[in-house]
Parts: structure tokens; sequence; C-alpha cells
């Protein structure tokens, strides 16, 4: 970004990583499934099979994040606040 942007921009990025902590995987899915515009659209869109398919793949997915109190999924983010010059 600043390569790119940094001319004609002042700058301020923070960088950091927020957490997605959920109970199952079942839960997670649910969530995304129901909450999130492009999963949900995506799930809605899909016949039967395709959608028990996509389903089990993100239970097994956000069950690779296990913690202590369930599960962890830290997430890495980037904001960026540019001010032209």
């Amino acid at each position: 970004l600043r390569e790119l942007l940094a001319g004609d921009f002042e700058l301020e990025i923070e960088e950091g990583t927020n957490h997605f902590r959920y109970a199952s995987g079942e839960q997670a899915w649910s969530l995304w499934a129901n909450h999130y515009g492009p999963a949900k659209t995506l799930a809605t869109n899909l016949d039967d099979g395709r959608r028990a398919e996509f389903k089990q793949a993100m239970i097994a997915w956000h069950e690779t994040f296990t913690s202590p109190l369930g599960y962890d999924q830290p997430r890495r983010y980037v904001i960026t606040r540019g001010i032209r010059r």
C-alpha cells in the first residue's frame, strides 16, 4: 500500500488479529450460512448434495482451530486510512 499510495496520500496502517470464537464447527457453519451474505448466497444456491458437502467441509475446516475453550480462529486484518495530500 505504501509503495502504491504514499506519494499521493498520508497513510495510517493498523495491523492486528481478531478472533472468531465458537463452541463447535456446527455453530460456526450456522453463523456463516445464516448471517454472512456470500456464504449464505452460496449455500442457498447449491443443490442439496452440494450444500451438504459444503456444510461438512466448512465444519471440518472450522474444527481445525481447537483451543482450551472450544474453537478460536485467529484472523489477521489490515485497516488503512489515507488522506489525500
